[in-house]
């Protein structure tokens, strides 16, 4: 089960002619009951490094695109590093091609949707985090976006690409691995691609030297500038899976030993029957 949903409409189209776009928020970010308070400067806003949001080390971690039906939504999230690269890959969705520069910035040179059968490609690369980000000081920059079939290559669709990324808060998001305290980020991608203008607006949440825990995409395209087309996503932190069992009723049967051979001494065989009993 998808937690991707197309909603096109009237209401829609109304809110782009008025030049005003909605931008539907995670469900994470409605409880303000609890905001840790996180490390600041004297002189200056909150910081943070991509390092400590992101740390780059092969790892699966399992998320979930359904919060209502998690086991029904459950997606393998994993960092694989090929040389110097790093491939995140959302279970069969899509993967993400990084780059980690000299002064510790993410980079992505290319993303493919499995779903759609589209590789994107950024000339330069885009900026996915900066070094250092500080609230209240966005962070933009600028790149070239190119959408090919992802089978024969073929140009769909080019054109300029604007991003801002911005350090909002330190705050506890709820997931379904528990409560975690995060960092977040906001990340906004504007695209003029000729035929369609196109808008996505990423909020994550980052564990420090965890990593993500917490991710909510809304994308937004105008065909010919008149009919929008809007997609959600959300991914949130599931427990591992020896961890996913709540009581003893939940765990996997164990499968019991086998019996005894005749060859066997006699006094092995109640040790073999007590373990299969259990």
């Amino acid at each position: 089960m998808s937690a991707r949903s197309l909603q096109i409409g009237l209401g829609l189209l109304v809110v782009l002619g008025l030049g005003c776009t909605l931008v539907s928020e995670p469900d994470w970010l409605d409880d303000d009951a609890a905001r840790p308070e996180a490390d600041s400067d004297q002189d200056g806003p909150r910081r943070v490094d991509a390092d400590t949001l992101q740390p780059l080390n092969d790892r699966v971690v399992l998320f979930t695109d359904d919060p209502e039906q998690p086991d029904d939504g459950a997606l393998d999230v994993e960092v694989e590093q090929k040389q110097q690269r790093w491939h995140i890959r959302v279970g069969g969705l899509y993967e993400t091609h990084l780059i980690r520069e000299s002064d510790g910035s993410r980079r992505a040179e290319a993303e493919l949707d499995f779903e759609q059968d589209v590789r994107v490609e950024y000339d330069p690369p885009i900026l996915v985090l900066p070094a250092e980000l500080r609230i209240g000081e966005p962070v933009k920059d600028e790149t070239h976006m190119v959408i090919r079939d992802r089978r024969t290559g073929r140009v769909r669709q080019q054109g300029p690409c604007e991003v801002t990324i911005e350090l909002k808060e330190f705050r506890t998001v709820t997931t379904p691995a528990g409560p975690r305290e995060a960092w977040v980020v906001k990340t906004t991608r504007k695209a003029d691609l000729g035929a369609a203008d196109f808008r996505v607006v990423i909020t994550e949440a980052y564990v420090p030297d965890a990593g993500l825990v917490a991710k909510h995409t809304d994308r937004l395209v105008r065909i010919f500038g008149a009919i929008p087309q809007r997609e959600v996503e959300h991914l949130l932190l599931m427990p591992p899976v020896d961890e996913q069992a709540e009581s003893v009723d939940d765990l996997p049967e164990v499968p019991a030993e086998p019996e005894p051979s005749s060859e066997q001494a006699p006094s092995q065989a109640p040790e073999a029957n007590e373990e299969g009993d259990q």
